[in-house]
């Protein structure tokens, strides 16, 4: 290698290179390297050591339908239409309190005849403080000791921290880039995210993804759930980079588990008017998460629950301050509803 000019302003970077980088290869030498074919999770859908993202609206069973895939991989059991490869799964919950995730994964398994998978492991991290590269740390380890195949991180914008935001490419990118180590290890991860506000008819389903382009864009596969205008289905849309194109096709909730129809995917659901943002539904959803939250925790949460804007979940919460509804706590520092005079 050629060694550079003292002036040359690409010293410095030279320098710096690291002795273990990938070294570029001639097409011939490329083409005769062996490769070893990833081990397959999903067939022709999703395989180990990449990510899948599971996008919906509000309520529309996204954490449901991962418990039912988590458990269906973990025994190896058919899922939706799809073949399934045995596989060691850990679920990392970090919204359901311990008895309801319990009730969840019981449910589907007497539902669908499943015996207690083996293969299935559980990491409850309901409000645990946490700090994004610890977990990443921590859960590759688990990962490894446990020989996990795929990795469910449910729901997403619990990795965010207070002061980043979903809809910033730079924040985005930093998230995704701390299991970029896990991935390479071979290791699947899974994401449930919401979609963003408003009528999704008009939109692709990858756009329908709330926040930045970036969460969308690094997928490998990307599973949307958009509500079908019938009650109670969701038309399921793929968008796959490894895989031939999968067909859309609509489930329908059949409390515990989603069972897959003939209806016509296309005929999904259109709003006949426009969403009215009653403070009171925002109000209520505090009631239910009294003095769990920060503010910036607490919007995540209603943009996922109530499927509005940041800027809109912020106003109408100003609204409730000066209506001296809500207080933030100085003990806990989280959103507390005023008690009634």
């Amino acid at each position: 290698m050629q060694v550079p000019d003292k002036n040359d302003p690409f010293k410095e970077l030279l320098a710096e290179q690291q002795p273990d980088w990938p070294r570029v290869l001639a097409y011939e030498s490329f083409a005769k390297t062996p490769t070893e074919a990833p081990k397959p999770l999903i067939k022709n859908l999703l395989d180990c050591g990449t990510r899948i993202l599971f996008g919906g609206g509000s309520k529309t069973f996204k954490t449901w339908i991962q418990c039912d895939l988590a458990l269906s991989l973990a025994t190896g059991t058919p899922w939706l239409g799809f073949e399934l490869f045995k596989s060691r799964v850990l679920y990392v919950n970090f919204e359901l309190r311990d008895y309801y995730m319990q009730y969840r994964l019981r449910s589907i398994c007497d539902a669908r005849g499943i015996k207690t998978p083996a293969n299935l492991f559980i990491w409850n991290l309901r409000g645990f403080p946490i700090s994004r590269s610890a977990f990443c740390s921590i859960l590759l380890a688990e990962c490894r000791k446990l020989a996990i195949d795929i990795a469910f991180i449910d729901p997403f914008y619990k990795l965010l921290t207070q002061t980043e935001d979903e809809n910033s490419q730079t924040d985005m990118a930093a998230v995704l880039r701390a299991f970029d180590p896990v991935n390479s290890a071979n290791i699947s991860t899974a994401f449930g995210i919401h979609f963003s506000k408003g009528c999704q008819a008009n939109k692709e389903p990858e756009d329908r993804i709330s926040g930045a382009g970036t969460i969308a864009r690094d997928a490998d596969n990307i599973i949307t759930l958009t509500k079908h205008e019938e009650n109670d289905a969701f038309t399921l849309d793929f968008i796959i980079r490894d895989h031939p194109p999968i067909d859309s096709f609509v489930v329908r909730w059949d409390s515990p588990v989603m069972l897959r129809t003939d209806l016509d995917p296309a005929k999904i659901k259109t709003l006949g008017r426009k969403e009215s943002h009653d403070p009171e539904e925002l109000f209520n959803l505090l009631k239910e998460n009294d003095d769990k939250f920060s503010k910036a925790g607490f919007v995540h949460l209603a943009i996922e629950e109530l499927g509005w804007s940041r800027r809109t979940v912020y106003n109408k919460l100003d609204c409730l301050f000066n209506q001296k509804r809500l207080f933030t706590s100085k003990l806990s520092g989280f959103l507390n509803v005023r008690a009634a005079k």
